[in-house]
């Protein structure tokens, strides 16, 4: 009960439900409705209050364009004539203006030339709906931290704050698993963080990399420069000797590069080593709540594996398609997750077992991110968690013969291009093609962050009714009636699992209360560092703190619903 509490001594309880009267003194206090009428009312509100009025899309899109002939670029929607290229815009901006406009969204453009004062403007009264696809600096931030605090509960924006220099970024993806296991400090033999590769950073981590070739030296490396993508720069290193030539050779010695153990015992498929792309949404970092697409991409190596990291091509041991069209037809190179997960039950090794392994990972490592991203709300946000924001995520996965996942990066962008031959229409008719699953991810994201006139207020008033969990306010939660005590942040959360529950068809929640070990590591170094900022004992934010509501949620979410009573037809 305690560890849940949260008591607002500053709310002013009065004014907001129109109860006259001393709050302790009165007899309203001690009645046991009051605390039901609190919670109810506090729902409502909060419902009412992610009704959007104003239905706008602003997509932004501020970088320019890299490609060798520009002529052949031509833009959809919204461009204009004399509109610069834009990569981002050209990319995914037909997929989202297509998902949102079908939903009776109006829909602007800002890119570089363009004044950004819609984008600002729009906190107050603009967007309701802010994508920024691209930016002219990878640093800028499409909103800043003060603009971010003065969001309203309906205005949505496609970018967690701080994922970029945290999760997505390879470099800072290593700092985010060294930060966390450094301060497991005592508790590192219980946590194996099997899911992600040991990395190191180089110059930085030079001399550790040495020694992990001295005491290793028949484990091989894979280097990858930080500021590049599609396989360019990679390669083996198989003595640390082979990192400074080949590094030369690659052009990107001074830029840095990631260094991590090369997995020599990959599971193949035919003979190919291959890697997964998964598609995750996270529509909270803090407490966390996020969902697996139920399709996905299989990426193939274009030559079968080798395992001699001497002799071996890259045509071999990496997956890019970019590489792969050189010697193998595209259509060859990939395979859809439903046919990836049909190979592994025909093989028997089991799609649900491998499945349940990989969702762990990715809940894992969103887990050991969670203290960098509270420590990034602190001294950017003022302790705010970033209410609004949801991204996409591209999680890169390989897995190994034991079938153990590892997962490789985080892209924060992950492509929805539609073909270029596609017509509005024609995914009426596709079945398994590249577009139409592209089509239905982008159509259920829109879903599932567009605020609607849904009736969920009753069922979470319900919910919380039933499970004796009351609002932290005075009379709110008292502990000879409620087991567990929520504050109005916490309602806000639980309205919204209601909400992408109601919506969710191709997405799958992933149950983030089922990692206790990891929720309780990332709460307590959240909670260490709370205590030697500000010497504070409160109980910050974070999932665990939300772990006992999240697993009764799950509960009611997953009891078979009773049949709908319906009156046969008269023929």
């Amino acid at each position: 009960f305690g560890s849940l509490c949260v008591w607002f001594g500053a709310f002013d309880f009065h004014s907001s439900y129109g109860i006259e009267g001393d709050s302790t003194n009165d007899k309203s206090y001690h009645d046991l409705s009051l605390p039901m009428k609190i919670v109810t009312s506090e729902v409502q509100r909060v419902v009412n209050e992610m009704v959007s009025v104003k239905r706008h899309l602003l997509i932004v899109d501020t970088s320019k364009f890299s490609s060798k002939n520009k002529q052949e670029v031509g833009h959809v929607g919204l461009s204009k004539d004399g509109l610069p290229p834009l990569y981002y815009y050209d990319r995914d901006g037909q997929a989202w203006e297509m998902v949102f406009g079908d939903r009776n969204m109006s829909i602007s453009l800002e890119y570089e030339a363009l004044s950004r004062k819609e984008r600002h403007k729009g906190v107050s009264d603009g967007w309701s709906h802010l994508y920024c696809l691209g930016l002219r600096r990878q640093n800028e931030l499409c909103l800043s931290a003060s603009q971010h605090n003065q969001m309203y509960p309906h205005q949505r924006i496609n970018q967690i704050l701080g994922l970029r220099e945290i999760l997505w970024k390879k470099d800072k993806l290593c700092n985010t698993i060294k930060d966390f296991k450094n301060g497991m400090g005592g508790t590192m033999k219980r946590l194996h963080l099997e899911f992600v590769f040991t990395c190191f950073i180089l110059p930085r981590d030079q001399r550790e990399l040495e020694h992990a070739f001295e005491v290793t030296p028949k484990q091989p490396f894979i280097v990858k420069p930080q500021a590049r993508g599609e396989g360019r720069g990679i390669f083996i290193a198989n003595e640390f000797k082979d990192i400074e030539e080949k590094s030369k050779v690659e052009g990107f010695q001074e830029g840095g590069s990631v260094v991590q153990p090369l997995m020599t015992n990959p599971l193949l498929v035919n003979g190919y080593k291959f890697d997964l792309r998964l598609y995750v949404l996270v529509t909270s970092i803090t407490p966390l709540n996020c969902y697996m697409f139920n399709e996905g991409l299989v990426r193939f190596a274009a030559e079968k594996y080798s395992n001699n990291t001497r002799s071996s091509r890259k045509s071999q041991f990496l997956t890019n398609t970019s590489i792969g069209k050189g010697f193998r037809a595209l259509k060859d190179l990939t395979w859809t997750l439903s046919k990836f997960k049909k190979w592994l039950d025909v093989v028997d090794i089991g799609a649900e077992k491998v499945f349940s392994s990989i969702r762990s990972a990715i809940l894992r490592l969103l887990l050991v991110s969670e203290p960098s991203f509270h420590s990034f709300y602190r001294s950017t946000l003022h302790g705010n968690t970033c209410m609004g924001c949801f991204q996409l995520l591209g999680v890169d996965v390989i897995l190994d013969d034991s079938i153990t996942p590892k997962i490789i990066e985080v892209n924060g962008l992950p492509s929805v291009q539609l073909s270029e031959t596609w017509g509005r229409q024609e995914h009426l008719n596709l079945t398994d093609s590249y577009t139409a699953r592209k089509i239905a991810l982008t159509t259920e994201i829109a879903s599932l962050v567009t605020s609607e006139e849904e009736d969920v207020a009753s069922e979470v008033t319900a919910f919380l009714h039933e499970n004796r969990i009351g609002l932290s306010v005075p009379a709110g939660c008292r502990e000879e009636v409620h087991l567990m005590c929520v504050d109005r942040e916490d309602i806000t959360h639980i309205v919204r699992w209601f909400q992408l529950h109601k919506r969710s068809r191709q997405f799958q929640r992933l149950h983030v209360e089922e990692e206790e070990e990891f929720m309780l590591e990332s709460h307590r170094q959240i909670t260490q560092a709370s205590f030697l900022l500000d010497n504070s004992p409160s109980i910050p934010r974070s999932t665990y703190r939300l772990a006992p509501v999240m697993k009764l949620f799950q509960q009611q979410i997953a009891q078979p619903q009773p049949p709908q009573q319906t009156t046969p037809r008269r023929t």
